[in-house]
């Protein structure tokens, strides 16, 4: 086993269970008395949910000032990653800086001997090819909804019939864009994702309205008719009907 530069202790206990860190005092100071007698370690406590990553501060804290030959010492592996990407993920940045990393429960993972970094090593290849699975999986299953005509997304804020209604207005050089706005109980901001100032329609109301109105980009706009005084949706589904 090599003499480490810094060794690093990191203990960690989850917010929503009673615990306190004595058993992993414990199993890493008894750890470290066998191994690694005499030598002085550098500890670091925190309490904080091993789902959310962003939390665990002091365990970035410690990533970061790690050195060449440092160690990070752990009790067990649960303190320190829940699934087999988020342990590789920290293994990877501990390896990059030329540091070690020892679970006290789990020997199989000590990275200061050669079989250690084996078994990383397989189980970084397993992950990749267990990820490269879910990945074809996933894509397969994208595909095949699509072919269903499963659509994707949230639902738009309007349809394809009140975006229609939204470019007429605002190819009219009178048009108030608040105005408008309002009439739909939405803001101008909203307009102008599915609308552009001279009428023309974004990429995002182009993909609203064609998915309804096949052939509309390539129809001219007929005016709205006034005449008789109904719904502008109801009008407009008269003159698009597809």
């Amino acid at each position: 086993m090599i003499e480490p530069n810094n060794i690093w202790v990191y203990y960690r206990i989850s917010t929503n269970m009673r615990q306190d860190f004595l058993r992993q005092m414990s199993a890493v100071e008894g750890y470290l008395k066998k191994h690694f007698p005499g030598k002085e370690f550098i500890v670091r406590e925190e309490v904080a949910s091993g789902m959310e990553e962003e939390r665990r501060v002091e365990l970035k804290k410690i990533i970061d000032s790690l050195q060449k030959d440092d160690l990070l010492v752990v009790a067990s592996l649960d303190r320190i990653a829940r699934n087999t990407f988020q342990l590789l993920k920290t293994l990877e940045t501990i390896s990059k800086k030329g540091a070690c990393f020892i679970i006290v429960d789990n020997p199989e993972l000590n990275t200061t001997s050669p079989h250690g970094k084996l078994v990383v090593s397989m189980l970084s290849s397993i992950a990749e090819f267990e990820y490269s699975l879910i990945r074809a999986r996933c894509k397969q299953g994208l595909e095949a909804a699509k072919k269903r005509g499963v659509k994707f997304g949230r639902k738009p804020s309007f349809t394809a019939d009140q975006i229609i209604h939204m470019s007429d207005m605002m190819k009219k050089q009178d048009t108030n864009v608040s105005s408008l706005a309002r009439s739909f109980n939405t803001t101008a901001r909203a307009i102008y994702r599915y609308c552009k100032s001279n009428g023309e329609l974004t990429p995002l109301g182009e993909y609203i309205v064609t998915s309804k109105y096949k052939n509309y980009i390539n129809r001219p706009l007929p005016p709205m008719p006034r005449r008789v005084r109904r719904k502008k949706t109801d009008v407009v589904e008269d003159v698009y009907r597809s």
